[in-house]
């Protein structure tokens, strides 16, 4: 049986300190085929040259100025070629074996159309990596009428109903992703599988934190525009939202809480091992920039966060 190809497509924008690593993390995957199509919105900081140091590796590099995260990413879906498509943001990380796990999952039920996981955050100035939020119970209709963030870095779906979410909203910032989730989940077969996919990093030049005051209003007009969309009026959906509140408020404020407080005690009692050895395999090794791609970085004399630049 032909296997599932994967389209990796990563929006970047003056992104040097921490695309290689990105793209590292994707060139490590066990899994074939895949390809990697990089949208470039114009960078002025030689982000191109961290594309150009993968060579053949990079499928498509797009670079001209865009409009945005969104515009980005739809130009790299209306590029792509593949049977799945994975939105990985430049400066996040896919973890190992996600795209096996993802493809096995759609391989093995045709009529599947989106398949989830769970993820990490990571912060690399102070290398600490946590667990987020389990997203098992978080259905459309938790996402739509309340608010639940799964994350892109952990989604996976067929190109064909990436579609669904076309054409974007370019002006979007900090919301750009639920605008995505909406339109692309409802009436869709979903899978979530228990395995932590991808690592979402934190830092302070990300968009949510640069534009955190247009927050609010993003995530209401796009619960809005799926009203509209689906014939729903604002009455109809805040008896919705009354309906289903008690199973949201269970499932994704109780249960994930209590899950937090098993693991943390669990974590207390064996002095945070399993953690510390996973900060160490994902910062010293899984994030460690290929021998191939440091050679070439550095006769660019090219910089990147610090766990690219040990040897250059």
């Amino acid at each position: 049986m032909q296997q599932l190809r994967i389209s990796v497509i990563i929006p970047t924008f003056n992104s040097r300190k921490y695309l290689a690593q990105t793209l590292t993390t994707v060139y490590k995957q066990d899994y074939r085929p895949y390809e990697v199509i990089v949208v470039d919105g114009g960078s002025t900081d030689g982000t191109p040259r961290i594309a150009e140091a993968y060579g053949p590796f990079i499928t498509a590099f797009i670079s001209a100025p865009d409009k945005g995260q969104l515009d980005a990413v739809q130009k790299g879906i209306s590029t792509a070629k593949g049977d799945i498509t994975y939105w990985l943001n430049a400066d996040d990380a896919v973890m190992p074996g996600a795209f096996e796990c993802a493809a096995n999952a759609f391989a093995a039920d045709p009529s599947l159309n989106i398949v989830f996981g769970d993820n990490y955050w990571f912060d690399e100035e102070s290398r600490r990596i946590g667990v987020a939020h389990s997203v098992k119970h978080l259905s459309f209709w938790d996402q739509f009428l309340f608010y639940g963030q799964l994350q892109v870095e952990a989604f996976f779906c067929r190109r064909e109903v990436a579609y669904k979410a076309l054409p974007f909203d370019i002006n979007l910032r900090v919301y750009t992703d639920y605008s995505y989730f909406l339109p692309v989940r409802y009436g869709a077969k979903c899978k979530w599988v228990p395995q932590r996919l991808g690592a979402f990093r934190v830092h302070p030049e990300q968009m949510s934190t640069i534009h955190h005051s247009r927050g609010y209003g993003e995530r209401e007009l796009v619960k809005k525009r799926m009203r509209e969309r689906l014939g729903i009026s604002l009455d109809e959906f805040q008896a919705l939202q009354r309906r289903y509140a008690l199973h949201y408020y269970f499932f994704q404020k109780v249960y994930p809480k209590t899950i937090s407080a098993l693991r943390f005690l669990l974590r207390k009692g064996t002095g945070d091992l399993h953690r510390k050895r996973l900060a160490r395999f994902f910062f010293d090794e899984w994030l460690s920039l290929p021998s191939f791609v440091v050679e070439r970085l550095r006769d660019e004399g090219v910089g990147m966060s610090s766990a690219g630049q040990d040897g250059l």
